[in-house]
């Protein structure tokens, strides 16, 4: 009888391994799969989009930019932001930490080209929720409000591979 008690909690321990080893493999899995370049463009002005471009690295780095681009064309007009720093994924969460951030500071333009841009924010920490897409392809950035009872509402991007 003991030996059955012992060969049972052995297996017990087994499964209990295996399901912490499948965990820390599925969060590297998690990780990996948002390295690459993610891109959300919506109508911005009359023949003008706004293209917001995320380039995750695998060395957790990543490079933001917002752009205006024409419609017709696909050429970039000038920048709204500009941003540079790291980033840690876990689970459903994803950090931005040591960021610099770039905007225009002096001329309040729509948009500026790329090395217009003036530094405002660095070493900055931003956090927000993400859902990936089973299919990895896509995945949604959800914005919440910053103000208790601000009465806005929650707002989510969707972001795809490119």
């Amino acid at each position: 009888m003991k030996t059955a008690t012992y060969h049972f909690k052995g297996i017990v321990i087994l499964f209990i391994a295996c399901l912490i080893l499948s965990a820390c493999k599925k969060d590297k899995n998690i990780k990996a799969s948002i390295v690459g370049t993610w891109i959300n463009s919506i109508a911005y002005a009359k023949a003008q989009q706004y293209k917001q471009t995320y380039v995750f690295n695998a060395d957790s780095t990543v490079n933001i930019t917002q752009a205006v681009v024409d419609s017709a064309s696909g050429n970039v007009l000038g920048y709204m932001y500009s941003g540079s720093g790291k980033f840690r994924l876990n689970a459903d969460e994803i950090t931005f930490y040591n960021l610099a951030s770039y905007r225009d500071t002096v001329t309040n333009s729509t948009y500026l080209p790329l090395n217009k841009l003036a530094l405002i924010k660095t070493d900055t920490l931003e956090n927000y929720n993400i859902i990936m897409a089973d299919d990895m392809n896509s995945f949604h950035f959800i914005y919440y409000c910053l103000l208790t009872n601000a009465g806005c509402p929650i707002k989510q991007i969707i972001f795809t591979r490119q």
